[in-house]
């Protein structure tokens, strides 16, 4: 079936002298594999290198076939710069981050119009933030709604959250239940949005610890997920933000 559709890029790998194996997020049949032939060494062919950085905005054209596990493009095209996120070493580096965790997440072959715009909402509102401190920790938070585990916000008002269930609760009933300063900010960081962030007062070491808990809740709720590799880069290149 020819299909024409938009496509987030997710990560890249390369493969052989000159060829370069790409993983979209499509529009049309979410988490898709592409390869690119001789594209690392051809000046003058129509597919190009940097198209495909971290989390760029594509339309692309490609023949889907059912149970097929790598495809090749027709026609590749930039449906829509974020020129910001490019050019700024701050908000490049949470788009690194925010692509792993998206890698580690999906892997369904299917269409998932609601995830799809809310990437591209989420990578608008980076575009165009001034303060973006708190963008990953949003960013996974938002995405726990869409993949099922949101934490539940009836008893906010308690001590405890626990990774397992995802609910907040008066004591202490298992190794993943915690309490303490993480957990006030992550109930702070729950009741915000994008476009709140300037608003946010929490300092850089408290950021760190509600993004910790976050990773062990992926980790308890998603099988498989690991801490991104490019978290550490990610704390070294906010070290001084």
């Amino acid at each position: 079936m020819y299909t024409k559709t938009q496509a987030f890029v997710i990560s890249t790998i390369k493969y052989g002298d000159a060829d370069l194996i790409v993983k979209l997020y499509t529009k049309s049949h979410g988490m898709l594999s592409f390869m690119l032939k001789g594209v690392r060494k051809s000046k003058k062919g129509k597919l190009k290198v940097s198209y495909f950085q971290s989390l760029s905005f594509l339309d692309v054209e490609f023949t889907y076939r059912e149970n097929k596990n790598l495809f090749f493009f027709s026609e590749v095209g930039v449906h829509r710069s974020f020129n910001s996120v490019q050019r700024n070493i701050f908000k490049s580096t949470l788009s690194l981050f925010v692509a792993e965790v998206l890698q580690a997440c999906i892997k369904e072959e299917e269409e998932n119009t609601a995830i799809f715009s809310f990437i591209e909402e989420s990578l608008t509102q980076l575009d165009q933030a001034e303060q973006f401190g708190h963008f990953h920790i949003l960013f996974m938070l938002q995405l726990s709604r869409y993949l099922g585990f949101y934490p539940n916000m009836d008893r906010h008002s308690f001590t405890y959250f626990n990774l397992v269930d995802g609910v907040f609760q008066l004591k202490e009933t298992n190794r993943y239940c915690f309490s303490g300063s993480e957990v006030e900010n992550l109930k702070l960081l729950l009741g915000c949005d994008y476009t709140k962030q300037e608003q946010l007062k929490i300092k850089k070491h408290d950021r760190i610890q509600v993004l910790e808990l976050l990773i062990l809740y992926y980790e308890i709720q998603i099988q498989g997920f690991k801490k991104p590799l490019s978290y550490q880069v990610l704390q070294e290149v906010f070290a001084s933000y």
